[in-house]
Parts: C-alpha cells; structure tokens; sequence
C-alpha cells in the first residue's frame, strides 16, 4: 500500500467518526440502543434530523474545499483566495 492510500484510509475513518460523534451532538441526549427501534423518539431525531443535517454540512465542506482548490488552480497561485478576483461578496 503507497503512502497516499494510507493517507486516504486514514481521512476516510476520521471522517466516519467526527460523522458518528457529531450524531449524538443535540439538545436531546440520544441513547444509542434505541436507535435500531424503528419507532422510537431517537431513531426519528437521528434519521430526520441529524443525519440529513451531517451530509450537508459533509457536502458543503466538500464544495467550499473545491471552490478554494479551484481558485488556486486556476490563478497559479497557492495563496490564491476569493478578494484577489473581488467575487468574495
């Protein structure tokens, strides 16, 4: 295995922990044996709310580290950021 799949393997596990942690974060304290009931107030706040709110803030996060890769990208810059095009407002 090279050092970059390493790399990505190691990404991908503490992005799958920060996922499973930032699923018990909330004004109501989960417990996680409730969760495989289907009916339960807990498989409901986590299923309709948490973790459609995760994936969207995994998404966004995606994009804004694509917009940033792309600026630099394009301007041959790697200290590149949005003022240098005035597109920051």
């Amino acid at each position: 295995m090279n050092r970059q799949a390493v790399f990505l393997l190691v990404l991908c596990v503490v992005a799958s922990v920060i996922f499973f942690i930032g699923m018990s974060f909330g004004a109501v304290d989960i417990v996680f044996s409730d969760l495989f009931i289907k009916g339960s107030l807990s498989h409901t706040i986590v299923t309709e709310l948490r973790i459609p709110r995760l994936m969207n803030a995994f998404i966004v996060g995606a994009c804004l580290a694509l917009a940033g890769a792309s600026f630099q990208g394009v301007l041959q810059n790697p200290l590149a950021d949005p003022y240098i095009l005035g597109v920051s407002s």
